[in-house]
C-alpha cells in the first residue's frame, strides 16, 4: 500500500507513540512506499525552540524522521499541475524551499488553492488510499 502521512503521524513516530507496525495495523495492509511532500517540509520549519540552537536541532530531528520513514519518497508538483514521485532527501528539499526568500509563503497560498477534488485525483493517479 501507498501511503501519505499527515504531518502528526510524523510526530508520533518520531516520539515513539506509534510505530510503522502499529501504522500497518490501524489503515489494515502492509507499506510498501511512505511519501512526503514539501507541506511536511514547510510544517518542519514552523517547529519552535527555546533557542534558535535547540530549534535548528529539532528541525534536522524532524526531517531525519521523514527520511527514515520514507526513505526519500517524496510527491512533487510541476508547474503544469502533475504531481510526480522521485527519490529526493528532505534535507535537499529544505534547502530549496529556504533558498528563495518568499517560497515559505507561497508554498502556504498554494497549498491552499488545491481542491479536494485535485487532492483526490491525485491520490487516485498515485494509488494513494485516502484512510
Amino acid at each position: 500500500m501507498r501511503v501519505y502521512l499527515d504531518n502528526n503521524i510524523f510526530v508520533y513516530l518520531e516520539n515513539g507513540s506509534l510505530t510503522i507496525s502499529d501504522l500497518e495495523s490501524i489503515i489494515g495492509g502492509k507499506t510498501d512506499k511512505i511519501f512526503f511532500s514539501a507541506s511536511h517540509i514547510q510544517e518542519t520549519l514552523e517547529i519552535k525552540g527555546e533557542t534558535e540552537e535547540q530549534r535548528i536541532e529539532r528541525i534536522n530531528i524532524r526531517l531525519k524522521t521523514i527520511e527514515d520513514i520514507t526513505k526519500g519518497n517524496h510527491l512533487n508538483e510541476n508547474l503544469k499541475n502533475k504531481v510526480f514521485e522521485h527519490l529526493e532527501s528532505p534535507f535537499e528539499v529544505i534547502n530549496t524551499i529556504s533558498e528563495v526568500s518568499f517560497a515559505q509563503n507561497a508554498m502556504k497560498s498554494l497549498i491552499n488553492l488545491i481542491s479536494e477534488d485535485q487532492r483526490k485525483e491525485t491520490r487516485k493517479s498515485l494509488g494513494i488510499d485516502p484512510k
